[in-house]
C-alpha cells in the first residue's frame, strides 16, 4: 500500500549526512591549500601519497584532515587542515616545492573589499601612493 505525503512531509523524511569537508572546515582552525605541481594530467601523482604518509607518520590521528578540490578557474588543488600553526609549518617545510593555492591573485577573483572590486595587488607588493 502506498502513502501519499505532502512536499513538506517528504522533506522531513530525507536526511543527508554533512560532507566531511564541511565538518572539517568548521572544526579545524588552520587550512593550507596547495596547487598540484603538474598542471596537466596526473596533478599530484605520487606526491599526494607522500604528503598523506608524512601526515600519518608525524601528526597524531585527528590533528589533520585532507580534502581534494579545484581552485575556481585555476588548476587542481588539495587542502590540508591542521590544529596548530606549527604543524602546518612543519608540513610545508617537509614539502618545499609546494605552491600555495592563492586564488586571490587570480584575475577571476572579485571582492567588494578591493578598491575596484577586481584582483588585488601582488602579495608582498608595496601599496602605491
Amino acid at each position: 500500500m502506498f502513502q501519499i505525503c505532502s512536499h513538506l512531509e517528504f522533506r522531513k523524511m530525507v536526511r543527508r549526512s554533512t560532507p566531511q569537508q564541511r565538518i572539517d572546515d568548521a572544526a579545524f582552525p588552520i587550512r593550507v591549500k596547495v596547487f598540484a605541481p603538474n598542471k596537466g594530467y596526473g596533478g599530484f601523482g605520487n606526491l599526494l601519497n607522500d604528503m598523506i604518509y608524512w601526515l600519518q607518520d608525524n601528526l597524531p590521528r585527528g590533528d589533520f584532515g585532507q580534502y581534494h578540490g579545484r581552485s575556481p578557474g585555476i588548476r587542481e588543488s588539495t587542502g590540508f587542515y591542521f590544529r596548530t600553526l606549527e604543524d602546518a609549518q612543519r608540513f610545508l617545510a617537509a614539502f618545499p616545492s609546494l605552491e600555495l593555492a592563492d586564488g586571490v591573485s587570480s584575475s577571476s577573483y572579485t571582492s567588494p573589499a578591493l578598491p575596484s572590486g577586481g584582483a588585488p595587488r601582488s602579495f608582498g607588493a608595496e601599496p602605491s601612493g
